[in-house]
């Protein structure tokens, strides 16, 4: 079996399970989230590229899992470069630095509760699948203009002195666009959180991730977020991020919102 129809295999178990009829009868709430991310580098290009990403997510909670769909629109400035799911990837040689904006790829996305952590259990464990649905203008570099699948674990612990640990892994087949051989993308990241104050969580976290590109290292950067409970319904965040490789960006930034229903 392709890694691309395990995949595909995954994401149409989670859509049959999060769809259930006695799924169904557990809805529990929505939430909208609204963010805005700004990052720049090189990317492994010669030329400095600049990105705004800027992606509106409408999720629906069961019993047993959620389902997501992320609507973004994307500004790019350079050459080389294209988006794929809020990440900037080298895939090309480059040429002239171009300016371009429109919509990006809508992204589908469910994620199953396999596990909670409990008195029995020791960790949460989702298994998640997404599919990006190639809705960006490719001529643009907005994206490649093929669809991706993947699927993955995430895994959460609570930690002594008020912290939770996560380490999440991820497998994405990565659609060739004409003329161009990308290489699939493994992922990880791992990271601690903790609660300083009653409204306010600190987060850090090591993302790292296989390039598009088999000639360029690894994408590895650091993320730090705060996020602030303005009441029960309503969350505010922003956090940075620093490149630690070529091929990563220099630094981003961010900041949004999320609502509940």
């Amino acid at each position: 079996m392709t890694a691309r129809r395990a995949c595909l295999g995954i994401f149409a178990f989670l859509c049959a399970a999060l769809l259930s009829e006695d799924a169904l009868a557990e809805v529990k709430e929505w939430k909208v989230l609204a963010s805005a991310n700004y990052e720049t580098g090189k990317y492994g290009t010669d030329s400095r590229s600049e990105t705004w990403y800027m992606p509106v997510t409408i999720k629906r909670y069961f019993l047993v899992g959620d389902v997501s769909m992320t609507i973004p629109y994307v500004q790019t400035s350079g050459s080389g470069v294209t988006t794929i799911d809020g990440n900037v990837f080298q895939i090309s040689a480059g040429g002239p630095q171009v300016t371009n904006s429109g919509m990006g790829d809508v992204v589908l996305r469910g994620s199953y509760y396999f596990l909670s952590e409990g008195k029995s259990v020791p960790f949460d464990l989702n298994l998640t699948g997404k599919l990006k649905v190639p809705t960006a203008d490719d001529s643009k570099g907005l994206g490649t203009g093929e669809f991706d699948i993947g699927a993955g674990l995430e895994f959460a612990k609570s930690l002594p002195d008020g912290f939770t640990g996560y380490l999440d892994i991820y497998y994405t087949s990565i659609g060739d666009p004409p003329g161009f051989e990308l290489e699939d993308r493994v992922s990880f990241d791992i990271g601690l959180s903790r609660a300083l104050a009653p409204k306010w969580t600190v987060s850090a976290f090591y993302e790292e991730s296989t390039p598009l590109l088999m000639s360029n290292p690894h994408l590895r950067d650091f993320l730090v977020s705060f996020d602030f409970k303005a009441n029960s319904r309503t969350r505010v965040f922003f956090g940075a991020t620093l490149g630690l490789t070529g091929a990563s960006p220099d630094y981003g930034l961010s900041a949004g919102a999320s609502f509940l229903l």
